[in-house]
């Protein structure tokens, strides 16, 4: 992967109608609801391409949280009082919703182009496409470690987060296994090691001055994903902004603020420094050489088959 300081300039581009201009006659909406992770990912996301597209476009987002799961926009869609309209995802969520019929779909060959003429459907990462959403960053679950509360060697594989007799001390696990994360790490002093997104321990390390080391041994490889609510009344501009935040240089810029990599093969080669510390990016992404040593792909699949027979239970 290159990674050259700062970001290029890239050419405004002509963006693929269907996405990004309103049918004739229709009166463009001036609002959209937003729906996204909060923490570390929703400021970047508002940084890289929120603020840019308010700016562009004049169309205000309206940024809510929410914590995953389908049962607030299962309610809005069966009652047809839809008020979400894009929203940030994982896998197994949008499999899910994209059976139930709670999200539109998505014709990738629609949205805009590479700077260098790629279609869309080619610059895409193919291992993650899904029908209802598109692809945009990869992200990892990690171990990490606490190094002030260690004493001798450091650890460096999965298997000595479990190794209890030369790492003596309290693990911090995430609560569910595609739930809320639990950031024991920091919140609570006396655990060493704790499993957690790479982009909340980078941003503890490079904001905070946190204590805190990624072992990337072992790492949980996964994306995120834009999806757009089904029956949202505001659906042309819902597909104008996902295809301005999937676009090479949004994806790029996210990069710039959390250390999450781009899905677009034409984003990676405009990942440059943290905009904050100036930290070269690159190496702290998932997807760098050094870092996919024994890593996993997460198997949205099966997690969203666990889903659906938990949930018959």
């Amino acid at each position: 992967m290159n990674s050259p300081i700062g970001f290029a300039v890239v050419p405004t581009m002509v963006l693929a109608a269907v996405w990004l201009v309103p049918p004739a006659g229709a009166q463009e909406t001036q609002s959209i609801t937003v729906v996204s992770w909060g923490g570390s990912y929703a400021r970047a996301s508002v940084k890289a391409f929120h603020e840019r597209f308010e700016a562009e476009t004049g169309i205000r987002i309206d940024l809510e949280e929410y914590s995953g799961g389908l049962a607030q926009i299962r309610a809005q869609v069966e009652t047809g009082n839809v008020s979400w309209d894009v929203m940030d995802m994982e896998a197994g969520d949008l499999l899910l919703g994209c059976d139930e019929g709670l999200l539109e779909e998505v014709d990738l060959s629609t949205l805009p182009s590479a700077p260098d003429g790629t279609p869309a459907e080619e610059d895409f990462n193919a291992t993650y496409a899904l029908d209802c959403g598109v692809q945009s960053l990869d992200y990892a679950t990690v171990v990490a470690y606490n190094r002030e509360r260690l004493t001798g060697p450091a650890p460096a594989t999965m298997a000595d987060f479990f190794d209890l007799e030369r790492f003596p001390g309290r693990r911090g696990l995430r609560r569910s296994p595609l739930g809320n994360m639990e950031f024991a790490l920091v919140a609570d002093g006396e655990v060493i090691m704790s499993t957690a997104f790479n982009g909340r321990i980078f941003n503890a390390q490079a904001l905070e001055n946190q204590p805190l080391e990624i072992v990337w041994d072992g790492q949980v490889q996964a994306a995120g994903y834009q999806a757009i609510v089904a029956g949202t009344p505001r659906l042309e501009t819902a597909r104008r902004f996902v295809a301005f935040a999937t676009s090479t240089q949004s994806l790029a810029n996210l990069t710039g603020y959390i250390s999450y990599a781009p899905l677009r093969r034409s984003s990676q080669a405009l990942v440059g420094t943290h905009l904050e510390t100036g930290i070269e990016m690159a190496p702290h992404l998932p997807s760098w050489p050094a870092n996919l040593a024994r890593a996993v792909i997460e198997d949205p699949e099966w997690w969203a088959g666990k889903a659906v027979n938990s949930s018959r239970i």
